[in-house]
Order: structure tokens, then C-alpha cells, then sequence
């Protein structure tokens, strides 16, 4: 599912990025992911909290990495109600 209006990967915000983090959560693959994705979904809970240089590049890889992939079924994406 590309997007071609969709941000190139170092343009993307946090707010942005924490946006799309539940998805991301939700479809982590491997120990590492769902380690990573579940400890940055705690951390962004807290006030004024803000990624290291390094977790915020694995941010954008892993949400640049969502939309450009191969396409989901529909019965994957999230709806809206």
C-alpha cells in the first residue's frame, strides 16, 4: 500500500508517527518489534517525553516499512465507525 503523497521517511513528525503506533504495535512481528513498539507505546504516555535520536530513526523505518509493504487483506486494515 504506497502512498505518493505520503512523507518521505525522515520528513515524518512524532505526533504523526505515534498516530500510527498502535497499528504498528498491534502487527509487530519477532521479539524485537514487539519489545520496541510495546516500550515506546508505555514511554510515549508520559508527559513530555521524547525519543532518542536512535528510536525515533526505528520509528520511522518501522512506519515507512508498514505503508510500504505488501498489501493487506481487507479484513487487516483498521475501520473506522
Amino acid at each position: 500500500m504506497k502512498h505518493a503523497n505520503f512523507p518521505e521517511i525522515g520528513e515524518r513528525t512524532l505526533d504523526e508517527l505515534l498516530f500510527w503506533w498502535p497499528n504498528i504495535t498491534a502487527k509487530a512481528r519477532g521479539e524485537f518489534e514487539r519489545h520496541f513498539t510495546q516500550s515506546i507505546l508505555a514511554c510515549s504516555r508520559r508527559r513530555n517525553w521524547q525519543p532518542t535520536a536512535k528510536q525515533l530513526s526505528i520509528m520511522r523505518r518501522m512506519v515507512s516499512d508498514w505503508f510500504s509493504g505488501p498489501p493487506r487483506a481487507a479484513d487487516e486494515l483498521p475501520l473506522i465507525e
